[in-house]
């Protein structure tokens, strides 16, 4: 028992010039571990790399009515708030290859600006998620080919009643420029850095154009974002 009381005693002998620098430079101690952990919060704090003042998005995806066509589109968010959930910007889609529709409807080319679309977005609590709606307005421009439509009836009257007349009705090729309004809502997914996934569903209204243009279409697209 003697022998372990004498070995704490020594111990403290020895630890005592230790726990009396301590003592003595206690508040310098404390002051550098104050400054070190003030120079990591600012480290913590822009360790969130995702894009706060603009990203721009290419996407590809499918038109649908008239009938189905491929899309590629662009578009631009510049975030007015840092956390992403307000934005303006254009956006454009360019819609090819369109397979057959009724009507003379089949369309060669299609061309959808938004001169500016407004995103009003919420964004998640840890900042990868952001989810939104969107409005906009422009133009869009559509090409369409010549066609042919065959048996198609017509009811004529006559001094004997009414008769039923077939044949072919034709359609000239068009090209028509229409005002446009957008709205939609999408979902923007960013990793901790510059790069995010995004899909987007839109529905283009035509305010007047031709019986030939749909008063509505729909564009669904998954893309890629791009921040700065």
């Amino acid at each position: 028992m003697r022998t372990q009381v004498e070995t704490v005693e020594v111990m403290q002998r020895a630890l005592e010039p230790f726990i009396a620098e301590y003592l003595r430079h206690r508040m310098v101690f404390v002051a550098g571990l104050t400054i070190a952990a003030l120079g990591v919060v600012p480290s913590i704090a822009h360790a969130d790399r995702r894009p706060t003042l603009a990203t721009d998005a290419f996407y590809v995806g499918v038109r649908i009515d008239p009938g189905i066509a491929m899309t590629a589109a662009w578009d631009v968010d510049v975030y007015l708030l840092r956390n992403r959930t307000l934005s303006l910007g254009p956006g454009v889609s360019i819609s090819v290859l369109g397979s057959p529709a009724t009507n003379g409807r089949q369309q060669d080319f299609l061309l959808s600006v938004d001169v500016l679309r407004v995103k009003f977005g919420a964004s998640s609590a840890s900042g990868e998620w952001r989810p939104f709606v969107m409005a906009g307005g422009g133009f869009s421009f559509v090409r369409m080919p010549a066609q042919m439509v065959a048996d198609v009836g017509v009811d004529v009257r006559g001094t004997n009643g009414t008769m039923r007349v077939t044949g072919t009705q034709t359609f000239p090729a068009l090209d028509e420029f229409a005002p446009m309004v957008t709205i939609g809502a999408g979902l923007d997914f960013f990793s901790n850095g510059p790069l995010g996934a995004t899909a987007l569903l839109v529905a283009h209204f035509h305010p007047n154009g031709t019986s030939r243009m749909p008063d509505a279409w729909i564009e669904f697209a998954l893309g890629v974002r791009f921040g700065l």
